[in-house]
């Protein structure tokens, strides 16, 4: 069949197509606003009209309850400093309410906002990774990540900050490991602690200390 064969044959069966029916398609296609649009051009005199009127109220009012949802969303993703994702949440009300200018104005705050907080939390991570204060890095960067998770710099800076972690943590695990042997549990304790500093979740660090503390705890009960 040729193309322009194809094209006749798709204007003959979308003029088949009823007004109320061709709204119906496009709500089903997820568009909302196209569907009204489509609804709203039917005339007074039409045989569909008032089916149409009735499923124009209807969608007005869910498309209305979709913006207060994404508003409230918008509030709390900014209450929580999740910038990025709060600015989402009011573009989606702003796109069923394009005429709504208070929403715009405040997602044009929240950009600004935005932009200046990440800038600045930015330059303090590269600061600290820069001068091995990783500690410090790893909680801007959790700051980053709340910020704005769809910057896709993140994963980089992240596996970039876990190979420093795991470079500074190695040999403090060894030194620990080997203050343990020896009975130096002072010293052992330290370089454990400061691993945990460094990795919350290494078990060989909590595994130590536990036996650290049971050791202490069982030579005090042998005093007393």
């Amino acid at each position: 069949m040729s193309r322009a064969l194809s094209l006749l044959l798709l204007l003959v069966l979308t003029a088949c197509i009823n007004p109320l029916e061709l709204g119906e398609r496009r709500y089903r296609e997820g568009d909302r606003l196209a569907a009204l649009e489509s609804w709203r051009s039917v005339r007074s005199d039409s045989l569909y009209y008032q089916a149409i009127q009735r499923r124009i109220r209807d969608v007005e009012d869910e498309l209305e309850q979709l913006v207060v949802l994404f508003k409230k969303r918008g509030g709390y993703y900014e209450r929580k400093e999740r910038l990025a994702e709060s600015v989402l949440n009011y573009r989606l009300a702003l796109k069923l309410q394009p005429g709504d200018r208070a929403t715009l104005n405040r997602v044009q705050s929240l950009v600004r906002k935005l932009a200046a907080l990440s800038e600045e939390t930015r330059a303090a991570y590269t600061q600290d990774s820069e001068t091995g204060d990783l500690v410090a890095a790893r909680s801007h960067l959790a700051s980053l990540r709340t910020l704005d998770p769809f910057d896709p710099r993140l994963a980089t800076d992240e596996r970039q900050l876990e190979d420093a972690l795991r470079r500074e943590v190695k040999p403090r695990v060894a030194k620990g490991r080997r203050a343990f042997s020896s009975g130096n549990y002072r010293s052992a304790e330290r370089a454990f602690r400061r691993v945990l500093e460094l990795d919350p979740d290494n078990e060989t660090a909590k595994g130590h200390l536990s036996f650290i503390a049971q050791i202490r705890s069982e030579e005090k009960t042998a005093r007393g």
